[in-house]
Parts: C-alpha cells; structure tokens; sequence
C-alpha cells in the first residue's frame, strides 16, 4: 500500500483523502483524491500480489488522465522511473496518448486532445 500511495502522492498528484485498516476483513484502504477524481486503493493482507506480470494487450479497463503537453508528461513519467508500455501514440490533429503502469500493475492512460 505505501508503494501504491507513494506513486499516486508523488507521481501523478493526488493527495491522501485517509487511510484505515479493517482488522476483521484483513483490507487496508486508502482514498486519494486529484481535482476533484477520487480513488480508492485496497490492499487484501491475507493476499500476495505479483508486481512483475505485465498487463496483456488491449489494456482494458484502464483509467484515463488528460494532459496539456503530451512530451512534458512522457518526460516526467520517464524522469520518475514509471514503465510506460505503449507509446506516445498519435492520431494527427485529433489526439495523442500513452499507456503506463502503476506499481501494482494497473494499466493508465494519459491523453491529449488537439
């Protein structure tokens, strides 16, 4: 939880709404909250998770982020360590976009619309 956390604080700009643990159901959870999108993170404690599978292709369901500056994004994202698993692609004069993922796995999109 404290990875995921980091990355969502730190890499893309949340903020921590709060964060508990159920003791009787064995979740921990955490609300973030980014422009007024809210996000809900829960860990299963009796569960272990494999970091290392990627994603298979078409990268559904995915959450999708809109960006002003797709190159400044890809630099960021690139700059912070994130694996980016798909482009930037681009459709000319309409949109460009990228796939990354979180360190659980989780497959994300930016967007830029033209």
């Amino acid at each position: 939880m404290d990875t995921s956390c980091d990355f969502y604080l730190s890499v893309l700009g949340f903020t921590l709404e709060s964060h508990a643990v159920n003791e009787d159901k064995h979740e921990e959870y955490s609300f973030l909250e980014l422009e007024g999108f809210h996000l809900e993170l829960i860990r299963d404690q009796k569960k272990t998770y494999d970091r290392t599978a990627m994603p298979a292709k078409s990268y559904c369901p995915y959450i999708a982020f809109g960006t002003d500056d797709m190159t400044k994004t890809v630099e960021q994202l690139t700059a912070r360590g994130v694996t980016i698993i798909a482009g930037p692609l681009e459709i000319e004069n309409e949109e460009a976009w990228v796939y990354f993922i979180d360190p659980d796995g989780n497959v994300l999109e930016y967007i830029q619309w033209y």
